[in-house]
């Protein structure tokens, strides 16, 4: 014979409208914060890889026609 644990919801929840308006707000401070960062990061990144894919292609084509010749 197997014992099943139940558990119950609490009886007594408060449901406070304002209080999830409260949150939501800061939740939306909270997003576009984070939405800003991407976008910096995001650029920050794109202007890394322009300055860095074109020597890296020099590079291979200078180490290319090295060992060629």
């Amino acid at each position: 014979m197997s014992h099943v644990l139940i558990a119950t919801a609490p009886v007594g929840t408060h449901d406070d409208s304002a209080e999830r308006l409260c949150l939501d707000a800061d939740f939306d401070a909270r997003w576009a914060a984070w939405q800003t960062r991407g976008r910096i990061h995001d650029r920050t990144v794109r202007r890394t890889l322009l300055m860095l894919v074109p020597a890296v292609v020099i590079a291979a084509a200078i180490v290319n026609l090295r060992l060629i010749r």
